[in-house]
């Protein structure tokens, strides 16, 4: 992996936090950034950066953005976009990748799908080079939610009993986030739309 400056946007959470020990697991890192909302409750290795910052607040921009080449954030519809990648353009930030969603193609209309395409949409305009994830169904959720019925009831209700769905692991989501951030020179755009039956080949 070539020398440069990566910030993750909260690496606290479940996929940010997976993405930081896999990142730094590489053979040769790079050079890291983590933000978080507050700095007395974090805790990260000593070879990361910490800052305090939020997307909701544009005046910790420069301190998370400056001197970074890429970036990883998540989709935040209260963050104020244009200022948001406007300050990334201006610290140097010359790829996104963004923790989309897949309802922005299969239910495009509901109120997620018109955050996520929003989101996606100011991405695209800014100029800055992207690649989108989009995730169905993801593992932690399907177990946070499924887990307490089952065990309750022995049984799982669902809409629409002849469906078929496999919740994606957060570990495959942010492998194929490894990967893109180690691009050497990556696309102007890229799409990662799998769904949940072709993230099941990898499980």
């Amino acid at each position: 992996m070539a020398a440069r400056k990566v910030l993750i946007v909260g690496a606290s959470g479940g996929v940010g936090g997976a993405l930081l020990k896999q990142l730094l697991s590489t053979s040769n890192p790079p050079s890291i950034r983590v933000s978080t909302r507050s700095l007395g409750k974090a805790t990260f290795p000593s070879t990361v950066e910490v800052v305090q910052g939020d997307l909701e607040d544009p005046s910790s921009y420069p301190r998370l953005l400056k001197g970074i080449d890429r970036v990883f954030m998540y989709a935040n519809s209260q963050a104020p976009l244009q200022q948001l990648l406007s300050a990334a353009k201006d610290g140097g930030v010359q790829y996104i990748v963004l923790l989309s969603s897949m309802t922005v193609e299969f239910a495009p209309e509901s109120s997620i799908g018109k955050k996520h395409l929003t989101i996606e949409d100011a991405v695209k305009e800014s100029g800055i080079a992207y690649t989108f994830l989009r995730p169905r169904n993801s593992a932690s959720n399907s177990r946070l939610f499924w887990a307490p019925i089952v065990e309750k009831t022995a049984k799982l209700w669902i809409t629409f009993p002849n469906s078929h769905t496999a919740p994606v692991s957060e570990h495959d989501i942010v492998s194929e986030t490894v990967v893109f951030i180690s691009i050497q020179f990556p696309s102007r755009e890229t799409a990662s739309s799998r769904s949940n039956r072709y993230l099941q080949l990898y499980l």
